[in-house]
């Protein structure tokens, strides 16, 4: 081999384990998407579908939701709606009472994985498919379950806050473990934040259903440490509720800025309002309701669902991004499908509990 040969091969080996080394750096390395379409549910008709999404009160299932009663609408059938509230208990009794009217199917969310598998064994039984919206049951089958990667979103997010603050500040978090959706995004918050050591996780608090309350932990957390920097909050609601307790303390300018999953309406109005909110990695309600109706509608007319495990696109959307115009369709990765096919559920390793030990 010619001295210049081993020098091009050199390069090359160079530039190969570069990239490799950037991505892995980065904390997802670049993987093949086989693209899921929505299935053609032209002609095809239903009668009744149950829906007993997470909660109705919160924008991303209101808006799943809305689109959901708009599709079975277009195949001639009528939705029969349960909200659970957040109550794992309501969700199971809920299920019973739809399983018991004789829906033709059945679209739901997990709010607890165990306490929700005797109703889908039930709904088995019963000769009803399922299928499934964020998050899967420990047991029990279903057609398919639609997921965007909540780890990944959680570290998009976290990326936001290390960029803010140069890696280098005192950070509150705001949990809600009741959901691996939750744990799923803690978890990527952690990895995006686990390099930089001099980013402290000073307090860490549990998220409850009422906006007073979580405007009072914030309060309380801002009393104990008047310098923290940030804010990590399982979902936008929360942030929402943080917004007064920062005004209150003059701390809304920017001083202390949220970071969350979500993407909702009210959170992009309150970017483009203040400067408190920072970024959102968000979620696409209306796709992801338009994908699972068409799933089962289509299985109800005797098709096989297009995979069992159905990933599906996320992008983060900065307070740059809003001021600049952009929305949360924007900030998609462009060369990726909005749906793919995955190998299995998304599952958090349990990374979330070095929260206990920081």
């Amino acid at each position: 081999m010619s001295k210049m040969s081993k020098k091009i091969l050199v390069l090359i080996l160079i530039l190969v384990f570069g990239t490799i080394f950037c991505l892995v750096g980065a904390g997802y390395a670049a993987e093949e998407k086989i693209p899921v379409e929505y299935p053609d549910t032209t002609g095809m008709k239903v009668s009744k579908i149950g829906l007993c999404p997470f909660q109705f009160n919160n924008w991303m299932w209101a808006r799943t939701a809305e689109r959901i009663h708009e599709i079975i609408k277009a195949h001639g059938g009528t939705v029969l709606d349960v909200d659970p509230m957040g109550d794992p208990v309501k969700q199971v009794e809920g299920i019973d009472r739809l399983i018991a009217s004789g829906v033709d199917g059945i679209l739901t969310a997990v709010i607890d994985a165990q306490a929700i598998v005797p109703s889908i064994k039930a709904a088995n039984k019963a000769g009803i498919p399922i299928v499934f919206m964020m998050d899967a049951p420990a047991a029990g089958e279903y057609l398919s379950i639609v997921q965007p990667d909540f780890v990944l979103q959680g570290y998009q997010a976290g990326m936001a806050l290390v960029r803010d603050v140069n890696g280098k500040g005192k950070v509150v978090l705001i949990e809600f473990p009741a959901s691996r959706t939750c744990y799923g995004r803690i978890e990527g918050f952690l990895k995006a934040i686990a390099p930089y050591p001099d980013i402290k996780i000073v307090a860490v608090d549990i998220a409850g259903g009422n906006p007073e309350a979580n405007t009072a932990k914030t309060a309380a957390m801002i009393t104990a440490d008047p310098d923290i920097n940030a804010a990590i909050v399982a979902w936008d609601d929360i942030g929402l509720a943080m917004i007064p307790a920062l005004k209150d303390a003059g701390l809304d300018q920017g001083q202390v800025g949220i970071y969350s999953v979500d993407g909702s309406d009210q959170v992009i109005r309150a970017m483009k309002e203040g400067k408190a909110f920072r970024a959102t990695s968000c979620l696409y309600p209306e796709e992801m309701a338009e994908m699972c109706a068409k799933i089962l509608i289509s299985c109800i007319n005797g098709k096989e669902p297009p995979g069992k495990y159905i990933g599906m696109g996320s992008g983060c959307l900065t307070w740059e991004d809003v001021q600049a115009g952009k929305g949360s369709r924007d900030v998609l990765p462009k060369d990726q499908p909005m749906f793919w096919k995955m190998t299995g559920e998304i599952i958090p390793t349990g990374e979330w509990d070095v929260v206990k030990s920081r």
